[in-house]
């Protein structure tokens, strides 16, 4: 198709040059102009040849980096069914080792390969098993060393106007990185907060008691300090505050208990 319209469009211009062909009374200007003619068909002709040529050739070339990475990946993923199945036949031959010793075990020299093989075999477990991160709150003041961290009832003065102030504290007590996770906050009903929490929001369709923080990430050993100032309801001297901490590789625990006495 585009031949045909390079061409048609040399044959359309070769038709008016016949109908002004009087025109042109100089046979140089008749000459030049027939020439730009037939230049522009087989110009034209020649550099879609080479363009469309180019073009396929590109389009193999990727066609082959694709199939080159299909193929790698492929591989890949043969290695590591092939590593996996591998890893999981290594511990089975481990466990069954373990326990042919374990009948058999009567010299202090098969008791010690016993040891050995139940050292290995705990290290195959620990290392099926991807360690968890471990969030907790408290309302200590924790340290960089975690000292503090299982304080779970404090006291605070009450203000004139019905508000305590204090700060709560999410710690990930873990040597590993809290991923992608949510801190939930739920005080009591007759309560309100005096100061919305920073970096907090109302769940959808939630009561005016919740709160919610969506975290990406809380270092090892570190934690999200959480300032509250919260109004109390009159004739009352303890307040109850709900956690549920929640993340993608976070080892999950029931929801924990925070205690304010004022």
């Amino acid at each position: 198709m585009n031949y045909v319209l390079n061409l048609a469009t040399a044959f359309i211009a070769a038709f008016q040059l016949a109908k002004d062909w009087g025109a042109h009374q100089a046979t140089w200007r008749r000459a030049a102009v027939l020439s730009l003619i037939v230049t522009l068909g087989v110009g034209g002709t020649i550099n879609t040849y080479y363009a469309g040529k180019k073009a396929s050739a590109v389009h193999e070339e990727d066609q082959r980096q694709i199939g080159g990475l299909k193929k790698a990946v492929e591989t890949a993923n043969k290695a590591q069914d092939s590593n996996t199945a591998q890893f999981l036949q290594s511990f089975s031959t481990l466990t069954q080792k373990l326990s042919d010793l374990q009948t058999q075990v009567k010299t202090s020299g098969l008791q010690k390969e016993a040891a050995r093989l139940r050292a290995e075999l705990e290290a195959t477990q620990k290392a099926l098993t991807p360690q968890r991160a471990e969030l907790v709150s408290s309302l200590g003041n924790v340290t960089d060393t975690l000292e503090n961290l299982g304080v779970t009832e404090s006291s605070v003065p009450r203000g004139i106007d019905g508000t305590i102030s204090f700060t709560a504290t999410v710690v990930n007590k873990s040597p590993v990185q809290a991923t992608n996770g949510s801190i939930f906050l739920r005080i009591c009903e007759q309560c309100t907060f005096a100061d919305e929490p920073k970096r907090f929001m109302k769940p959808v369709g939630a009561p005016d008691y919740d709160r919610q923080m969506m975290f990406a990430t809380i270092p090892a050993t570190t934690g999200i300090a959480v300032p509250l100032k919260i109004k109390t309801p009159d004739r009352t001297h303890r307040l109850e505050i709900q956690f549920v901490l929640r993340c993608e590789n976070c080892t999950v625990h029931p929801p924990e208990l925070l205690h304010i006495n004022y």
